[in-house]
């Protein structure tokens, strides 16, 4: 019984000429530049420290770390010089295990996909309001009242005295997933980041020069920055704190066993930056937190200390995998916050990325990012049904994604069907939301039919191999992939590890191969680790089995696929 296909839509969305890239360079992997693909990978979320101290760029009353010069990729330009939340990264420059030939076995084919990514390297920003050519950025400005922010912008850099580009102290509390590629990220852009982490073994990690979890191009970046003086790591959210310009706390929010999102994290690092903060920071929140908790650790800091600061709700949109270019070359930054000068220190830092700058209220800001991954997890879990229907009718639930995709007010991403949504965003702010609503009396009947969709759905391959072998004691199947999609080492979430669990409640020898993800998941799945083989590579997990199941479509699996003329 054939498996849902999944729908590749070949053509992609890339940086126009006209738009110069910020992370071409040398010493950066081929993964790391942004390309822009016409569709996006169903399942995918987005998410989801310590190293050297800074140098005597972060000495008290030193001053800002220089810029480079400005380079656009051009003739004539300078020359450049040489993105809460897991397993070591991958060398630079070495290459993942090539998947061997598939075994006799059947190829059930219920993933989500990878997607082509290029070489990149990052580079200054120039003053707030202008591309890296020096002319005007050509992201939009999205502003209540305002359908242009070019007059604005020259307001508030009048006002502010925004007229060149200087160095920002940047703190960021919190090296889980979002936090350190910020960090990392930011660094690049020229500013003096220090990574905040409670958790000393992974300050040593950062410090060595290694990255605790997969992010392709995150490695090179972070060692860069740190042998340049622009990125340290430290235990120490005292000495971190001081001084700094801007203060963002990235630590983790997980879900409570209701559904909600735990908030002490939050508390615990916004008391600690009330007890240590000096200036007049602007103090934003990158955790994905539920509406009005930006205004309750204002108030909770404002109730620990008298030193004056502004308060942003500054939302990610990054995606596990790609989240190096997609801090680079941003669709969107939103900003929600009352304050002019708040405003105008996060447009100086994001001015040259392009990309449209929404600037709104707190909690609307707030409300953005859990909209944003409820609507793209609904059009995962739309998919998924129409393929269960197609099965029923004789359709192809690709070709139907593709010509639904050819409809602008649809779109094609997220629209391929597989085993479902994963990872730590997607189940996590899903669950979140039905919850705010029900705080509010609101019953969100949609999302809960979302989430139900997509529990189902992962063990749509369960019923397939039943459909096949009827019962499946004593049968060996091979597992492609554990973790939630490709290009990462996350496993949370991760729909193998109910699908294994499930096959060996039917007494299933499961045999597994996954080219990062492995540990990860072993340390994940618990007591049933002992009962599965894990594999070092795709043929020995599939010579001699019953069936294949492929789960995570990394590039080795889907490269084999195609050559062996399969779907």
């Amino acid at each position: 019984m054939a498996a849902h296909r999944v729908f590749d839509d070949g053509a992609a969305r890339r940086v126009g000429a006209d738009r110069p890239d910020p992370c071409r360079g040398d010493g950066i992997p081929a993964l790391c530049r942004r390309e822009r693909p016409g569709a996006d990978q169903a399942g995918m979320g987005h998410r989801g420290g310590s190293g050297r101290l800074r140098q005597a760029a972060c000495a008290a009353g030193e001053a800002a770390v220089p810029r480079r010069p400005l380079y656009d990729g051009g003739a004539g330009r300078a020359s450049p010089p040489s993105g809460d939340e897991r397993g070591p990264a991958r060398a630079a420059g070495s290459r993942r295990p090539a998947a061997a030939r598939a075994g006799s076995g059947r190829l059930l084919r219920t993933a989500c996909r990878g997607r082509p990514s290029g070489r990149g390297r990052a580079h200054r920003v120039p003053p707030a309001g202008m591309g890296f050519d020096g002319s005007r950025s050509r992201g939009r400005d999205i502003r209540q009242g305002s359908f242009r922010g070019e007059d604005r912008i020259a307001t508030l850099n009048a006002k502010f005295r925004i007229t060149g580009v200087e160095a920002m102290k940047i703190t960021v509390v919190g090296t889980g997933y979002v936090g350190l590629v910020s960090g990392v990220c930011y660094a690049e852009l020229g500013h003096s980041v220090i990574c905040v982490d409670k958790d000393p073994l992974k300050i040593a990690t950062l410090q060595n020069g290694d990255i605790p979890i997969y992010e392709p191009g995150l490695q090179e970046l972070s060692v860069r920055n740190a042998e340049l003086g622009r990125l340290s790591f430290t235990s120490s959210l005292d000495a971190a704190v001081k001084g700094a310009d801007l203060i963002i706390i990235a630590v983790g929010t997980p879900p409570l066993p209701g559904g909600e999102a735990n908030l002490a994290y939050i508390e615990l690092a916004a008391k600690e930056i009330a007890d240590a903060m000096e200036g007049n920071p602007v103090v934003a929140i990158k955790s994905t937190v539920p509406v009005g908790t930006n205004e309750k650790v204002r108030d909770l800091i404002r109730s620990r200390t008298e030193c004056p600061f502004d308060s942003v709700s500054l939302p990610e949109f990054l995606r596990e995998g790609s989240a190096v270019p997609d801090t680079m070359h941003p669709d969107r930054i939103v900003v929600g916050t009352d304050s002019p000068r708040a405003e105008a220190l996060l447009r100086e830092l994001h001015g040259g990325l392009g990309g449209a700058f929404v600037v709104t209220d707190i909690r609307s800001a707030e409300m953005i990012k859990y909209a944003s991954n409820a609507f793209l997890a609904t059009k995962i879990s739309f998919i998924n049904e129409i393929a269960n229907i197609c099965e029923k009718v004789g359709a192809d639930v690709t070709r139907v994604a593709e010509g639904m995709g050819y409809d602008k007010r649809i779109g094609s991403s997220f629209l391929k069907a597989g085993i479902g949504y994963g990872g730590s965003c997607f189940p996590k702010d899903t669950q979140a939301l039905i919850q705010i609503a029900g705080h509010f009396d609101y019953e969100f009947k949609l999302l809960r039919s979302v989430v139900e969709v997509n529990q189902g759905q992962r063990f749509n391959i369960v019923r397939k191999l039943e459909a096949i072998f009827g019962d499946l004691e004593g049968r060996t199947i091979a597992v492609w992939g554990l973790a939630f999609k490709p290009e990462t080492d996350d496993v949370r979430e991760a729909p193998a590890q109910e699908i294994i669990g499930e096959l060996l409640d039917r007494g299933v020898q499961v045999r597994a191969y996954d080219p990062i993800a492995m540990d990860n998941f072993r340390s994940h799945f618990g007591g049933g680790a002992g009962r599965v083989e894990w594999c070092s590579g795709a043929l020995e997990a599939a010579a001699g089995a019953d069936a294949v199941c492929l789960l995570t479509e990394w590039e080795e699996f889907v490269s084999r696929h195609r050559r062996r003329g399969l779907p």
